[in-house]
């Protein structure tokens, strides 16, 4: 029992209250001096009070019991007696109470590590305090919510309350308060130092790692930077981190991921009005979308960051670098002229400022690429030559590559393709040292065009296709489109036409994407080419038009429209045409391209309107220029004048044999600027189609006989020559630089080269006609029709196709004797040839052989010039493009009932071919074969590990002789290069398996044949069986053979995988690890031979690829190349028996004495009557001297 006093007025009250007891009665109170109305209002007045007081000492002793269980660290325990004091104290509103329990509940949350919830404990506690002003509380719960604060890294906001703390402490003047209060502070400031060392480390490592080009290990270490620099809330360090993570993503290729990064610094920045930053934000921004090619977006950001970069006085290179930025985006959407004035004012500015080299290399670069693309290629290879320098006096390798790259494509574009190669393969090594794939596929791409310009149309296809496959890798756009679209060139050229524009729709929509007209332009032409090919003729005008519209958008300089010219001259608008080329006349810096392409488009408008004179006028110029260009050319050349623009580069070569043609047989007088070419008009048209005929294989031979065959001059001449191609030589060494000074000096260097050039086209004329043997070994041109080497009983018929018609020239010695036009071009002969080879090309179908259309061909092709040529001349046929693959013995003068009663045209004449008559006449001025040996053969190889032979020779037995009851078994097999459209089972690809049986007649063959120069067969000079393998045939020294002979198996490209050449198969065992067993028709090219004849008795020979301006790239070509002045090779595969029979009479005839062609017609002529059909006695032709 307790008791209470109350003292109201002068009354005092005492009253009980018992513990425990709800009410209080009545009786328990004793008043005195008062009525019962004030007894009954005080009752209650002091039952309240009684019930407060009863309520708060029991809060008071839940705080007390928390107090101790809270400093024996029963937390838990601790904590329910602090809510339940609260409680308590909460139900009367003590607010001390409450506080105090606020206070002591955030200190358990504190002491457990519950931040967050001691922190909303201290506001409530603070709260409280501030309710009932308790300045002290007000100040302890500060202190408290700093302590949280500091604990959670929110130093700014520990920093706000722990200074709040000290000021009322000060106005308090509670000396140990202060103190605390001062030692927090210096704590949270220690804190920050030490967090902000550690953000700073950890950023200067993730620079390290960027330097490295470690991009992931960097932005994982500027993310800890980051993270740190958020807790203590330095905003400018957050902002460089998020700068420094977005610039890594971008390096990375994931500039989708940067850009949030960069936008987050971007917001800080302006939060902070740092005008430069936030300019240096929008300028990578800029960037991030300017590598996304979405170019709308990039330029804002570029032209808001130079509007706040243009209020400082002062240059600095963060202008700089964005008045390149914008420059770059003008110049990536064609618009040239407006790209400029950015690059130039980049260019003043750096040069005013130290240490600024980088971005004066870099404008100087930039203008030389837009002056590149408008076509001024002087002032573009300037620029690049400054800043070259700039870049290799600073060692700036990454700068270095890319101007190599840019002077390449200069160089590329003045047509100087071995150049631009040089540069090309410069920077692909830099590229690939640093494992930068965007500048590998770059130069790969580079390459491509160069081969393909070459018309090397399989290297280029490779380069380009590894190209596309590191663009799809980075997932670059623009180089994917790129790729694609230099893809379907290649097929384009292949006439593979319906692949071709798979790829080129596939670049345009690419290109639509990124709103890139510049390059969209080249790829609306390809597609309208192809259209165009296919005589689709409004189709590929639409898009011609397209393009030419696409080309106003932008600054592109583009000179007419060809691609629609081309489509006038097609449809016989001719009129049209021609004044669309009146103004695309060039300038004087135009390149050989564009000038070959704009006369031989002039040739055909004229030629069209029946303008010959004119025609042919422009035809020659078109011809000047792509000899000037080929002679650039060091390398291969094979592929030259196929290649080019639509038509190939002969086109200009056919449109000049075709109007001089046509002006011979109308029987005019030749012109003045002709006379270097023939006496006449029909002797001009004869040396141009000659200029189109194993140029390459003539251009070789030269080369190899001019060391063996030394010609001297007299004096005078030999000097006046020397200081002719002395003063040549000089004028090629000083083009480029007289191109840098523009167009009067370029035009007095032109005409000073032209003067030389007349000067030595007559000494050379001199040449040829005193000393034809230099001139034919110094200057592997075509030879002038009366200058031919040919005997009194031969006639020549050089043949030259062109798209409209074909032209054969009848030659006698002393020049052309006439010119006669067949009605067919090339589409219509090669229907034609390809008709009548057919059923030759398989034993199964030789019966269905056409003696009409035999007949039909020789009308066609024979007649006109041969029907008065008596049967005692010899034949020489200079075959043109397809007719290259066709025996022209076999066409028939008159039919007959049969086979055996037809009259064919190798009955009545001796027939041999020749690559070219200028190849014809070298070999005449040759010396003849000085090999003392008459013969090497080589026949019946193993071709199998199994075979008898073989596994006797290991045992070291006797050769077993290889029974021929199944030589098959025996035989080499392998798999095509390319399966058969039947080969395929759902996705999988089932190959067509090939095989080459044993060859067991062709060593009798062989042996016949030694047999016949008293030779044994044996080694070196005959390889049979185990010894006819390629490591023996390499052995040999074959120089020392008069005649070389291969009885063996041959086949074309696309037969076995891995030999995409034509290929001799010899013996595929016992050859050394470098020997495969193949001889392909590249390493006949690198044979060194001196002789009269090889013979190739197996399939195929004669057959190969047909080139434009070279003729068919068969074995008989390489054999002569390798220096074998005459070959006899096979159109198809041939029979094995009836061959063995055909060659021991051939080589009998020969070692009687009779010429090569006369023995092989004797051969012939002994089978035919065996075996009438033409398909055993007409498929071996004989190319060089008969």
């Amino acid at each position: 029992m307790k008791h209470a006093e109350l003292f109201c007025s002068d009354v005092k009250i005492t009253f009980t209250c018992e513990g425990g007891a709800d009410i209080i009665g009545a009786n328990s109170l004793r008043i005195k001096g008062l009525p019962m109305k004030k007894t009954l209002l005080l009752l209650i007045v002091l039952l309240m009070l009684g019930l407060l007081s009863c309520a708060s000492n029991n809060a008071l002793i839940l705080y007390q019991q928390g107090q101790k269980a809270f400093e024996d660290k029963k937390y838990v325990e601790a904590y329910e007696f602090f809510k339940q004091s609260l409680r308590n104290y909460q139900s009367f509103n003590v607010t001390e109470g409450i506080a105090a329990n606020h206070v002591m509940m955030g200190d358990i949350h504190r002491t457990l590590g519950t931040y967050h919830e001691a922190l909303k404990s201290y506001e409530n506690a603070l709260k409280t305090y501030k309710e009932i002003n308790n300045a002290e509380g007000i100040a302890s719960s500060l202190t408290r919510i700093g302590i949280i604060h500091q604990a959670l890294k929110k130093y700014d906001l520990a920093l706000d309350y722990y200074n709040e703390a000290l000021k009322i402490y000060r106005e308090l003047s509670i000396p140990q308060y202060i103190e605390t209060s001062l030692s927090q502070i210096n704590e949270v400031n220690r804190d920050i130092d030490i967090d902000r060392d550690k953000a700073f480390k950890l950023y200067q490592q993730g620079k390290e790692y960027l330097q490295q080009e470690k991009y992931l290990q960097a932005i994982e270490y500027f993310n800890k930077s980051l993270n740190i620099n958020r807790f203590i809330n330095c905003y400018p360090c957050v902002a460089y981190n998020l700068i420094s993570i977005g610039l890594n993503y971008s390096y990375l290729g994931q500039n989708e991921k940067a850009i949030p990064s960069v936008k987050e610094a971007l917001q800080i920045w302006e939060k902070l009005n740092n005008t430069k930053e936030i300019a240096q934000s929008l300028n990578v921004l800029g960037m991030l979308y300017y590598s996304l090619e979405q170019h709308e977006k990039a330029l804002p950001y570029y032209e808001n960051a130079l509007k706040i970069l243009r209020e400082y006085k002062e240059p600095s290179e963060i202008i700089t670098s964005v008045l390149t930025n914008i420059g770059n985006i003008y110049n990536s959407t064609g618009k040239y002229e407006k790209a400029i004035p950015y690059f130039e004012e980049t260019l003043h500015i750096s040069r005013g400022i130290k240490s600024s080299e980088y971005y004066e290399a870099s404008s100087l670069n930039n203008l030389g690429q837009i002056y590149h693309s408008l076509l001024q290629y002087d002032k573009s290879i300037s620029y690049y030559d400054e800043a070259l320098k700039i870049w290799l006096r600073t060692k700036n390798t990454d700068m270095i590559v890319i101007c190599f790259t840019n002077i390449a494509n200069n160089y590329f574009s003045l047509d100087q393709y071995e150049k631009a190669l040089y540069y090309y393969e410069k920077s692909l090594a830099i590229w690939e040292n640093s494992n930068d794939l965007k500048g590998i596929a770059l130069s790969l791409t580079g390459i491509g065009r160069i081969y393909t310009v070459l018309g090397q149309y399989e290297k280029a296809l490779s380069y380009y296709e590894k190209g596309l496959t590191i663009n799809r890798e980075l997932k670059f756009s623009m180089g994917i489109a790129i790729s694609l679209d230099k893809i379907g060139e290649i097929y384009r050229y292949l006439g593979l036409y319906e692949k071709a524009l798979f790829y080129h729709a596939e670049a345009l929509i690419i290109f639509d994407e990124i709103k890139n007209p510049h390059l969209k332009v080249p790829c609306l032409e390809n597609i309208g080419i192809i259209h165009f090919l296919r005589k689709e003729y409004n189709d590929a005008e639409k898009k011609f038009v397209e393009a030419q519209n696409e080309i106003k958008k932008t600054d592109m300089t583009m000179r007419g429209n060809p691609g629609l010219v081309e489509v006038l001259n097609a449809t016989k608008r001719y009129e049209k045409a021609l004044n669309i080329l009146n103004e695309m006349d060039y300038d004087w810096n135009a390149n050989h391209t564009y000038k070959i392409q704009f006369h031989v488009q002039q040739g055909d408008a004229f030629k069209g309107l029946g303008e010959l004179k004119e025609a042919s006028r422009n035809f020659l110029k078109a011809v000047s220029f792509t000899e000037e260009l080929r002679q650039k050319i060091k390398g291969e050349k094979a592929g030259f004048l196929g290649a080019g623009t639509i038509g190939g580069r002969i086109r200009a070569y056919k449109g000049l044999v075709a109007t001089l043609s046509e002006r011979a047989i109308k029987g005019e007088e030749t012109d003045d600027n002709l006379a270097l070419y023939g006496k006449d008009l029909a002797s001009n048209a004869f040396y141009f189609a000659e200029a189109t005929k194993a140029r390459t294989l003539l251009e070789a031979i030269s080369k190899s006989s001019n060391r063996a065959n030394k010609i001297e001059l007299p004096q005078d001449l030999k000097l006046k020559e020397e200081n002719i191609l002395d003063e040549l030589s000089a004028i090629e060494s000083q083009w480029e630089d007289t191109y840098k000074k523009g167009e009067e000096a370029f035009k007095e260097l032109v005409k000073r080269r032209e003067n030389l050039q007349k000067e030595l086209d007559y000494l050379i004329s001199v040449f040829r006609k005193k000393y034809p043997m230099y001139a034919a070994l110094n200057y592997p041109k075509p030879i002038l029709a009366e200058q031919l080497p040919l005997k009194d009983k031969e006639v020549l018929l050089e043949y030259a196709i062109t798209d409209d018609a074909t032209y054969l020239f009848r030659v006698k010695k002393g020049g052309v004797e006439k010119v006669i036009k067949i009605p067919k071009g090339k589409k219509e002969i090669e229907a034609l040839v390809n008709e009548f080879m057919l059923p030759l090309q398989n034993p199964e179908t030789k019966d269905k052989f056409s003696i009409a259309l035999a007949h039909k061909l020789y009308n066609f092709l024979l007649n006109g010039a041969l029907k008065d040529v008596q049967s005692d001349k010899n034949i020489i046929i200079v075959p043109d493009g397809i007719l290259g693959l066709l025996p022209f013995e076999a066409l028939v003068i008159k039919e007959g009932k049969d086979y055996r009663d037809s009259l064919y045209t190798g009955d009545r004449w001796k027939i041999t071919y020749t690559q070219s008559a200028t190849v014809l006449s070298l070999n005449r001025f040759l010396k003849s074969s000085n090999a003392q040996n008459p013969l090497f053969a080589v026949g019946n190889p193993i071709y199998h590990k199994e075979d008898p032979r073989y596994i006797a020779y290991k045992q070291g037995k006797t050769q077993e002789t290889l029974i021929a009851k199944n030589p098959v078994q025996y035989a080499y097999r392998g798999i095509t290069i390319i399966p058969k459209a039947d080969k395929t089972e759902g996705d999988k690809i089932k190959w067509e398996e090939v095989e080459y049986a044993p060859l067991l007649e062709t060593e009798k063959e062989v042996k016949s044949i030694a047999k016949l120069f008293n030779i044994e067969a044996k080694p070196p000079d005959v390889l049979l069986n185990i010894n006819a393998n390629e490591t023996n045939f390499r052995k040999t020294n074959l120089k020392d053979y008069r005649y070389i002979h291969f009885a063996t198996h041959a086949d074309l490209p696309g037969k076995v995988q891995g030999i995409k050449e034509p290929f001799i198969i010899l013996g595929q065992v016992e050859n050394e690890t470098k020997d495969d067993g193949f001889l392909t028709m590249s390493e006949v090219l690198d044979l060194k031979l001196d002789a009269d004849l090889v013979v190739l008795s197996a399939c195929v020979t004669g057959k190969g690829k047909i080139m434009e301006g070279e003729g068919v790239a068969n074995f008989a070509r390489a054999f002569h190349h390798a220096g074998a002045r005459s070959v006899l090779v096979s159109l198809w595969e041939v029979a094995s028996n009836e061959t063995v029979e055909y060659m021991e009479t051939f080589y009998r005839y020969l070692k009687e004495g009779k010429s090569r062609a006369e023995a092989l017609r004797l051969a012939r002529n002994a089978i035919k009557p065996k075996y009438p059909n033409p398909f055993y006695w007409a498929p071996f032709i004989l190319h060089g001297e008969g």
